[in-house]
């Protein structure tokens, strides 16, 4: 709010409007309040554990959820605040809005774009603990904690930005832009291929 207002005192309304955008972008750079992120993260756990769990039943595992707590096999993997993939949502809003800000499209795609990062971070926070449930199962415990506490804080940014960019694609090729000529163009034989 401070930058915001002191573009609007140094360079008036125009030039606010103008840099609204990047000074928006602004508020990726703070971390949300802790009573925002215990709001949001209670709802997001709960759906990891949910998702996770499906996932490795259609996996073929015994899998098992109470509560947070997902019995695979002989073990129970608990799934934490920390694990609730608010992170991963944020970078993703943060990369998606970055993109909207860029792309020349109709307002709605945009709206979709942004939109698609929830199920995107989802899916990646959800892969991340399918991914722990069959490390228990199949590698070690050492192998398992390793990645969870690791690697995975490293590799599901890059998965989640894979399937941002797999959205795009999508929705680029679901949705080709055109160009509009009139019938003068047409007619006149100015108009370049369509």
């Amino acid at each position: 709010m401070w930058i915001a207002g002191a573009v609007l005192l140094l360079g008036g309304w125009k030039v606010l409007a103008w840099s609204g955008p990047a000074i928006a972008f602004l508020w990726f750079a703070f971390p949300l309040p802790y009573s925002a992120e215990l709001a949001l993260s209670r709802p997001l756990q709960q759906i990891a554990t949910q998702l996770s769990t499906v996932v490795l039943q259609l996996l073929g595992q015994g899998a098992i959820a109470e509560g947070n707590t997902i019995l695979v096999g002989e073990h129970a993997l608990e799934v934490e605040q920390a694990c609730s993939g608010m992170r991963i949502f944020v970078g993703i809003f943060a990369l998606a809005f970055a993109y909207v800000l860029f792309i020349r499209r109709t307002w709605w795609e945009k709206v979709l774009l942004l939109a698609s990062a929830i199920p995107i971070a989802l899916v990646a926070n959800s892969t991340r603990i399918v991914i722990t449930g069959l490390l228990y199962q199949y590698a070690s415990g050492d192998a398992a904690k390793h990645f969870s506490h690791d690697v995975s804080g490293w590799a599901m940014i890059p998965f989640a930005a894979a399937l941002f960019w797999g959205v795009v694609w999508y929705v680029g090729r679901l949705l080709p832009e055109v160009e509009v000529i009139g019938t003068t163009q047409l007619i006149s034989g100015e108009a370049g291929r369509v």
